[in-house]
């Protein structure tokens, strides 16, 4: 019978835990690789909607500037309608 002394049991938890330790580790290697392809995906998500929101933000200036004019237009016909029924 083997003597029991701390080296004898460190090396025994050592030899029962290192496959466990080193699943883990393949585990969570594997998961890293997934986060970071999520990473990828969601800066790139986060690179479209910027441009979406670039988009949006020139289309409602376009949309300001435009009815600024229509209304422009609209009084100037009326005054020209006005003066033509006068």
């Amino acid at each position: 019978m083997p003597v029991i002394t701390k080296k004898f049991i460190k090396e025994a938890v050592l030899e029962a835990v290192e496959p466990l330790a080193k699943s883990v580790q393949k585990d969570f290697h594997q998961v890293n690789q997934r986060l970071d392809i999520l990473e990828n995906k969601f800066t790139d998500l986060l690179t479209k909607l910027d441009e979406i929101l670039t988009l949006f933000k020139k289309l409602d200036e376009e949309n300001t500037f435009l009815s600024v004019q229509l209304r422009r237009l609209e009084d100037r016909v009326a005054r020209l309608e006005s003066q033509y029924r006068k």
